[in-house]
Formats: C-alpha cells, sequence, structure tokens
C-alpha cells in the first residue's frame, strides 16, 4: 500500500490546514510531513482518521497497485496455503 502523497497534501492545503492541524488528535506532524513527501505508509486506522479529516475518500490517496504490495500479497497467499519454500 503506497500513500499518493501529493493527493494528500494538495487535499490538506486547499481545506488551509497545516500539517499540524491535520495530525492533531490523530498522529504526529512528522508523520503528515513523511506521508506527504516520501509516500510513507503508515497504520489503516491513521489513514482512516486523516481521510475523515480531509473529507475524502481513502482510495482516493491510496494505491495498492505497487509492485511491491503485489509481491507481499503473493508471499502472503503462500503463507495461507503453506507453501514457505515459496514465501520464503
Amino acid at each position: 500500500m503506497i500513500i499518493k502523497g501529493e493527493i494528500l497534501k494538495h487535499q490538506r492545503e486547499s481545506m488551509g490546514l497545516s500539517q499540524r492541524s491535520l495530525a492533531d488528535g490523530i498522529c504526529h506532524q512528522s508523520l503528515i510531513s513523511r506521508m506527504e513527501s516520501e509516500s510513507h505508509v503508515t497504520s489503516m486506522v491513521i489513514l482512516q482518521e486523516i481521510c475523515h479529516r480531509l473529507q475524502i475518500d481513502l482510495d482516493q490517496i491510496v494505491s495498492l497497485e505497487e509492485p511491491n504490495y503485489l509481491n507481499l500479497n503473493a508471499v502472503r497467499n503462500a503463507i495461507n496455503v503453506g507453501n514457505y519454500g515459496t514465501a520464503r
């Protein structure tokens, strides 16, 4: 899962929110900064709270089509069926 940081930043700025005000009561301001600049991955609970505050849907800022996500999904599937060699 990759965060679309540029969309997050654009929505925050269009609402006139600072990183600190967006983060207030949810997370640290530094996490918002990392999400916007580095597409930092964080917990779904935090993402849901941020989306709620920004009045956007989660799927607007999250991408699951990243190759790394697809690789992790294949590993998870291999583990679920007990194919540990493939998962490794």
